[in-house]
């Protein structure tokens, strides 16, 4: 009897729920199989990106392997095996070769039919051209933010730096430095031998970077704009979020409304209010 094998992936290690919604809907696919199949297993990549090819991912090669002819291989969304025409296509091929056929349960697909087949290779192009839409609107954003001086990446943006409790400061040697080159570079020394200079004397950024002409570029736009960028960005990236730092704030309140309370009360354990060490205090200066 064949066998029923259910296919799950995750961009990255953490998506344990993603992992369980997938396994889920596979699960309940097979029940219209129970009949005709035997249950294999899920086969789970995890931290694996969609771009890399299903038998070259360390579970997606198991599973091809494992396969034989008459079984069925289920996955709950298409961009879960595959994100490019090419692969797809490769993979169609693969395990059509293998008499194995594949289910894609999000647009209800069985490549078992003909008709099947063909919406599957039609699907991926559409898939692969709006990744592509993608790519370019990520790629034009990132040149605005370039120009503009802005962060446009996941390094530090010029005249920015890391603290050793994570939160971002200014980084006033590298301010120093882009004047140092804008200077150089008025003075007839080219940007060429600029980054040169830098690289002999092993002069790099704060979190190890090299430094570059194109860098350069963003620097000088950004020092004219103030070094825009991280400000604004504080409670983000130190200690990990907004919300770690209002609780640590709500905290720090507390402690100190304690302290207040603590250092009104006697050795006795009783409570003084202010009024009362008032009357207190006049009460003994009446004493004779």
């Amino acid at each position: 009897m064949p066998t029923f094998y259910g296919y799950a992936r995750a961009s990255t290690a953490g998506q344990q729920y993603t992992y369980e919604v997938q396994e889920k809907a596979i699960l309940l696919a097979y029940e219209k199989y129970k009949e005709t199949h035997t249950w294999g297993e899920v086969f789970k990549d995890k931290a694996t990106s969609g771009a890399k090819p299903f038998t070259e991912r360390e579970e997606g090669l198991k599973l091809w392997v494992l396969t034989q002819p008459g079984d069925v291989v289920c996955w709950s969304k298409m961009d879960r095996a595959f994100r490019s025409v090419y692969d797809a296509a490769q993979l169609l091929e693969m395990f059509a070769s293998k008499g194995v056929s594949l289910l894609s349960l999000d647009i209800a697909l069985d490549t078992g039919t003909s008709l099947g087949k063909f919406v599957m290779h039609l699907l991926a192009s559409v898939a692969e051209l709006e990744r592509e839409w993608i790519r370019t609107r990520t790629r034009d954003a990132l040149a605005i933010r370039q120009e503009k001086g802005l962060p446009h990446s996941g390094r530090p943006p010029a005249g920015w730096m890391r603290s050793r409790v994570g939160a971002w400061i200014h980084d006033e040697h590298e301010r120093r430095l882009v004047e140092w080159a804008e200077r150089q570079n008025q003075g007839g020394v080219t940007w060429k031998d600029i980054v040169a200079t830098l690289k002999r004397k092993k002069i790099k950024r704060s979190n190890g970077d090299g430094y570059h002409q194109p860098w350069f570029h963003y620097a000088l736009k950004a020092k004219a704009a103030g070094y825009p960028g991280r400000d604004g960005w504080r409670e983000k990236c130190a200690y990990g979020g907004s919300i770690r730092r209002e609780r640590r704030r709500a905290f720090r309140r507390k402690a100190r409304a304690d302290a207040r309370q603590q250092s009104s009360t006697c050795p006795d354990g009783t409570s003084v209010s202010s009024s009362q060490s008032g009357d207190h205090d006049q009460t003994a200066d009446q004493t004779p």
